[in-house]
């Protein structure tokens, strides 16, 4: 008997270990489903967010324009989708900027910690959280804007997680009702079973009494009892997964930038120069300018397209940094590549504008000067374009500066436009 509840407890000690074995694949199986299921719904998700992102900036041409803004916040407030952050960034070979970025917490994207938007978004992603990007075209009027659109999504929410915590603790609860049932059972069975007795056997001489034994009886009953489950267990989960979405608290940027501001051409802002951006102004430093005005000229050239160079001198005699950051907000709403934004110096700004003319950036120079004005902002604007010409930045440059002179010259908020025959220049030329 000894031996056999030897063999019973080995047997239950090794199914208990297979049973803990398929728990833990169950458990994996369950986190990896719904981590599959989840990252379909926002795949979804993200496309219907791309088509309505590019429909509303093809309207206004702004990133910024409020339509754009409550895009964000609308399916930042999807329950099914559980969207964290939402970011949208440009990327070329050389140089990435983050256009805009809105999100339920700051603790999602490094970069607002950082104040780095002339980056690749940094993103932190916790446990039960991923990240899903896509590209998009930003196009409006004859412009495009190649993007990606990226987000931090929640894949298994702490409500998933109670839902497997709860499944597994039933499982438990059966195998351990079933374990009392064959405790109860095997005690029954061995308890009715007797010992062989051994009686008196006659012999041919004399007549020999074995001893007897007393019969007796044997239970697991005697040796185990049933463990006390207690209550069901109560699992802690660090907040801010829940599966229900959490309130908008903060907006981790809105093209902002607030750190210390070195004068253009100084020796500090040479030391700087692996950062693209003034970050106290909110412009590329003037010394990418020249270089950036010759590559896009290069690429207009060869996609046989016009490029406008913009000159716009602020008429506010010394001008602050806190003026500056104003400016230039106001600046990226009407042209909108942020990255093409420069310092010029002399409270002087030039916007490189890719694929359009001296009148489509004449009717955008008289937008911005209307909006500025409203922002306390007086300008005087020199404008030159390309107009199928091939020509070399200093060219173009000097060109939009003897436009500006003239417009200073005239007085306050003129707009005047260099405008060249191409077929005179092409004759001169020739």
């Amino acid at each position: 008997m000894e031996n056999t509840r030897k063999h019973i407890i080995t047997g239950y000690v090794l199914f208990s270990l297979f049973f803990l074995a398929g728990i833990f694949g169950y458990g994996l199986f369950r986190i990896n489903s719904n981590t599959i299921e989840k990252a379909h719904e926002i795949e979804k998700t993200m496309e219907l967010f791309k088509t309505n992102l590019e429909k509303e900036f093809g309207l206004s041409g702004a990133i910024d324009s409020p339509a754009v803004d409550k895009l964000f916040l609308e399916y930042l407030e999807k329950k099914d989708a559980h969207i964290l952050v939402l970011v949208v960034y440009s990327q070329d070979s050389k140089n990435a900027a983050i256009l805009k970025a809105k999100g339920k917490s700051a603790r999602y994207l490094e970069n607002s910690r950082t104040t780095n938007w002339d980056a690749k978004p940094d993103y932190d992603t916790p446990f039960g959280t991923n990240v899903f990007e896509l590209k998009a075209n930003l196009g409006y009027q004859t412009r495009n804007l190649p993007v990606r659109i990226g987000a931090v999504y929640v894949n298994f929410s702490v409500q998933n997680l109670h839902s497997l915590m709860w499944e597994i603790f039933y499982i438990f609860l059966g195998y351990f009702v079933l374990t009392f049932i064959m405790i109860i059972f095997l005690g029954l069975v061995f308890q009715n079973t007797e010992p062989a007795v051994i009686h008196e056997l006659p012999l041919q001489t004399e007549q020999v009494h074995s001893p007897s034994f007393d019969q007796f009886h044997d239970s697991f009953e005697d040796d185990f009892s049933f463990p006390d489950l207690g209550p069901p267990p109560r699992f802690d989960v660090e907040p801010g997964l829940s599966g229900s979405p959490l309130p908008i608290e903060q907006e981790i940027f809105n093209d902002d930038y607030k750190n210390d501001f070195t004068p253009v051409g100084s020796s500090e802002t040479q030391k700087t120069s692996d950062s693209l951006y003034n970050k106290n102004t909110g412009f590329v430093k003037a010394m990418f300018f020249r270089e950036r005005l010759g590559a896009e000229l290069e690429r207009a050239a060869s996609f046989d397209q016009d490029l406008s160079l913009v000159f716009i001198s602020l008429n506010l005699g010394q001008v602050h940094d806190d003026q500056l950051m104003a400016l230039s907000s106001v600046v990226h709403n009407f042209f909108t590549f942020h990255d093409l934004s420069f310092e010029y110096g002399n409270n002087i700004i030039a916007c490189i504008v890719p694929d359009e003319d001296i009148d489509l950036a004449t009717k955008t120079c008289g937008e911005f000067k209307n909006a500025g004005n409203t922002k306390g902002f007086a300008t005087s604007i020199g404008i030159a374009s390309r107009n199928g010409r091939i020509l070399s930045p200093d060219s173009l440059i000097g060109e939009a500066e003897a436009a500006l002179k003239k417009a200073m010259n005239a007085g306050e908020n003129k707009i005047v436009a260099f405008r060249i025959d191409p077929e005179k220049y092409r004759n001169a030329n020739g």
